[in-house]
C-alpha cells in the first residue's frame, strides 16, 4: 500500500441543536469543506438521512455536486446512499454524471441505510436493510462496470434491459460501509472496491480491523478481485486544540447536543449508558475510546495505534463530523491536524528532516572554511584596497 496515508471527514452532518437555521447549517457544511481543501485534505463524504431533523441532507449527490463547484482538488463522495431506498439505475447513472461533471473527483459510497425511521417512512422493514443490500448492490455493480443489460425483479423495483447511457468519465472509488458485521467486508471483497469502517477509534473498534481484513481477502480470492488497503478508510471521533484542557473546554460548545440527539431522539443503543451532564458524557467517550479529545501529539499516538491494530496499515483516516466546537474551533481542529499531525503519516516532512540534519552537520565545518577564505582573499589584496577616511568630528560629539 501507498506509505502516503489519507485524510478527510464524514460528514452526516450533524446539525442537532435546536432551533437552528438549517440554512446557514448548510452553509457552515460547505465552508468546513472549502478549509478542508485550502488545507491539503484529501476527501470528505456526505450521508443521507431523511427523518429525526439531526442529520439534515437528503441528497449527498446535490451536495457533492453544489462544493466541488466551490472547491478545488478535494475528492467529494456520498457517505452514502442508502441503497435500498433506490433504483440502482438511477443511483449508478447520478453517479456517473457526478464523474464526469468533477472530473474524477466523485467517490461513490453505499450503505443500507441507518435511521430506522427512514425505512419505516417508505414502508421497508429495518430489519430486512441489510438483506436488500445484499441484494441490490450486485445489480448497482453490474451497471457500473458490465455493458450488458439487465433484466431483473424484486420486491421493490423492477429492471428491464437496464443499462447506463454514459461510460464512467474515471475509474472512481466505489465503497461499501462496515461497522461490526461482515456485511461490508463480503460486499467489498467480492467486488474489489474499497471500504468505510465506522467501527471507531474503541478498543472493539480497531479489534474488528484485522477480522474485516482478512474477510475482504478471502473474497477477494474466491471472486478473483483486487482488494487495496489505500482504498481501506476508517472513521472515527477527534478534537484536538493546544492543550487538552482547551480542547475539552471546547467540546462544551456542542457535546451534550450530540448526546441528547443520539440518545433520545435516534436511540442509538450504545450511547445510552454515557450518562446525561457533561462531565459523565465526556468521561463515557474518552475512556471508552468512542472521542478522542487532546492534542495534535494524543491524536499521532492514537493513529499509530490505530495503523498497528490494522496490522499493516488503513489507506485514510476520517474524523466523523460533528459540531462538538464551535465554528471557529472546529476549523482550528482541523487546521492544528494538518500542521502538526498529517505530515508524521504522509512523510511531507522527511526530505525536510535529512535536509536539516545534515546541514547541523556540516554546516558549522562549512561556515569555518568560508570565513578563512574570507579573510584569505582580504589579506592578498590588501594592498588594493582603499585606506578608510577618518572623518573629523564636530565639537560637542561623543568619540
Amino acid at each position: 500500500m501507498s506509505d502516503r496515508m489519507k485524510f478527510g471527514i464524514f460528514m452526516a452532518p450533524f446539525h442537532t441543536a435546536e432551533g437552528q437555521n438549517p440554512t446557514l447549517a448548510f452553509r457552515r457544511d460547505l465552508e468546513l469543506i472549502q478549509h478542508l481543501d485550502n488545507l491539503g485534505y484529501d476527501e470528505a463524504w456526505l450521508g443521507e438521512h431523511h427523518t429525526a431533523a439531526g442529520e439534515i441532507v437528503s441528497s449527498p449527490e446535490i451536495f457533492c455536486g453544489w462544493a466541488a463547484a466551490q472547491t478545488n482538488r478535494i475528492k467529494l463522495g456520498t457517505g452514502v446512499i442508502s441503497l435500498p431506498y433506490h433504483n440502482p439505475l438511477w443511483v449508478a447513472d447520478r453517479a456517473i454524471l457526478l464523474d464526469h461533471l468533477t472530473r474524477g473527483r466523485f467517490m461513490l459510497g453505499i450503505g443500507p441505510g441507518v435511521l430506522v425511521t427512514d425505512a419505516a417512512m417508505i414502508g421497508l422493514n429495518p430489519e430486512e436493510l441489510r438483506t436488500y443490500l445484499q441484494e441490490d448492490f450486485p445489480v448497482l455493480m453490474h451497471l457500473l462496470r458490465r455493458g450488458e443489460p439487465l433484466t431483473v425483479e424484486t420486491d421493490r423495483y423492477r429492471l428491464v434491459e437496464a443499462q447506463v447511457q454514459l461510460d464512467p468519465f474515471s475509474d472512481f472509488d466505489v465503497a461499501v460501509t462496515s461497522i461490526f458485521t461482515p456485511s461490508g467486508p463480503l460486499l467489498a471483497g467480492r467486488y474489489g472496491i474499497g471500504l468505510l469502517q465506522l467501527s471507531g477509534l474503541t478498543p472493539e473498534g480497531m479489534a474488528i480491523l484485522p477480522h474485516h481484513w482478512k474477510v475482504m481477502e478471502s473474497q477477494a480470492e474466491k471472486f478473483g478481485t483486487t482488494v487495496s488497503r489505500d482504498s481501506w478508510r476508517v472513521v472515527g471521533i477527534m478534537h484536538i486544540a493546544e492543550t487538552r484542557d482547551k480542547a475539552i473546554d471546547e467540546v462544551r460548545f456542542g457535546l451534550n447536543e450530540y448526546f441528547d440527539y443520539v440518545q433520545n431522539v435516534v436511540g442509538v443503543e450504545f450511547y445510552q449508558t454515557a450518562g446525561k451532564t457533561f462531565d459523565e458524557r465526556l468521561e463515557w467517550a474518552v475512556s471508552t475510546g468512542n472521542a478522542l479529545i487532546g492534542t495534535p501529539n494524543d491524536a499521532i499516538e492514537k493513529i499509530g495505534e490505530l495503523v498497528d491494530a490494522s496490522a499493516g496499515g488503513v489507506g485514510a483516516f476520517l474524523f466523523w463530523a460533528q459540531e462538538w466546537a464551535s465554528p471557529e474551533d472546529t476549523k482550528h481542529n482541523f487546521e492544528l491536524f494538518a500542521r502538526r499531525v498529517m505530515p508524521v503519516f504522509q512523510g511531507t516532512t522527511r526530505q525536510l528532516d535529512a535536509a536539516r540534519k545534515w546541514a547541523a552537520k556540516n554546516s558549522g565545518n562549512l561556515m569555518s572554511k568560508q570565513m578563512d577564505a574570507a579573510k584569505r582573499f582580504i589579506d592578498a589584496h590588501a594592498d588594493e584596497l582603499p585606506t578608510p577616511e577618518v572623518q573629523p568630528q564636530h565639537p560637542g560629539e561623543r568619540s
